[in-house]
């Protein structure tokens, strides 16, 4: 474990990941990816030559990319075996530090500011380059339909029924669309969704595309997805959007949002879950009892209808995971 490779290579890739696991481990394996994707997010050559900076635009990269926590801690794990085969354990984070850990619910609001969801928008939007207008589209649809970012670039919406859209139906085919675990799905849109999806797909129809991604030309997903977050993170460091923004929090944006929507439609009454409102336990309870006159076995019978609906629409299994959207339930 002396010699520090470079890792222009898949072979020099594998060297690295048996030197550190041994030759056929299915770690060994694990850490090749995870080293393909670490070069492909920050288009660094040799480990040897690596510093705090790039270490740090991998680490954005796996908090921002919209992978379940399970998945990021993993590759989290497995990265900082590199760094210390590289000599580099000072840079090493753990998944708790980074706030990938399932067991951190998130506790704050973890989306993006309106202000900000627009600036990204319409900077995109203002490129004329085929590929950053397909940015601007993806990031529409992560926006208004809740999708995750590998789903906004490989959604096949000339697929889509325009029927089913303009009625305000978008469904998503779990392995077509590239949906997480296959698992197919069904999200109700808006106006403002029904918008912004039949205006991508008219944009992939013109521009001969099969999905977003592809208007990066010869882009495999992961390339396109390293690429977009490459995209925001200049805007980040230009100082023209927050530097907590991720493409992620859109999503998380677009959860809360529904959550507000689904109490005003069986209440009246504008809701916060506890991650944006900050509050939880018993003072969100009151919070809710001051603002609709519901008893607290009402308000969580509430609170639990519309966290299952918005978990079906996410695509989740289970409504822990979008705990970490809305915030833990009282």
């Amino acid at each position: 474990m002396s010699k520090i490779y470079e890792i222009r290579n898949d072979f020099k890739i594998s060297a690295v990941a048996k030197a550190i696991y041994g030759d056929k481990s299915a770690s060994a394996e694990k850490t090749q990816t995870v080293i393909r994707e670490f070069r492909t997010v920050t288009e660094a050559n040799n480990l040897k030559n690596i510093d705090s900076e790039t270490v740090k635009n991998y680490y954005d990269y796996l908090q921002n990319c919209g992978m379940s926590n399970s998945t990021t801690s993993n590759k989290v794990s497995y990265f900082n075996q590199v760094l210390k085969y590289a000599g580099k354990s000072e840079f090493k984070q753990t998944a708790k530090e980074l706030n990938l850990s399932r067991l951190n619910d998130n506790k704050t609001y973890n989306g993006n500011s309106a202000a900000d969801i627009k600036t990204v928008n319409n900077y995109f939007k203002g490129i004329q380059k085929i590929e950053f207008q397909g940015l601007y589209h993806a990031s529409r649809l992560q926006e208004v339909a809740g999708l995750r970012m590998a789903e906004s670039g490989g959604i096949k919406l000339l697929n889509k029924s325009i029927e089913d859209i303009a009625n305000g139906i978008l469904k998503i085919d779990g392995k077509k669309d590239l949906a997480k675990n296959d698992r197919g799905r069904i999200i109700i849109i808006d106006k403002d969704a029904i918008k912004a999806v039949l205006e991508a797909r008219q944009w992939l129809k013109v521009n001969g595309l099969k999905d977003i991604a592809a208007s990066k030309i010869d882009s495999k997903m992961t390339e396109w997805a390293a690429w977009s977050w490459r995209q925001i993170d200049n805007l980040k460091k230009g100082g023209i959007i927050e530097s907590g923004y991720h493409n992620h929090g859109n999503r998380h944006a677009w959860a809360n949002s529904k959550y507000e929507k689904g109490w005003i439609e069986r209440t009246g009454a504008v809701i916060e879950g506890t991650a944006k409102s900050g509050l939880f336990g018993k003072d969100w309870l009151k919070y809710v009892e001051m603002k609709t006159g519901l008893s607290a076995e009402e308000i969580r019978r509430i609170d639990t209808e519309i966290r299952f609906d918005i978990s079906r629409q996410l695509g989740h299994e289970r409504l822990s995971i979008t705990a970490t959207y809305l915030g833990k339930k009282a």
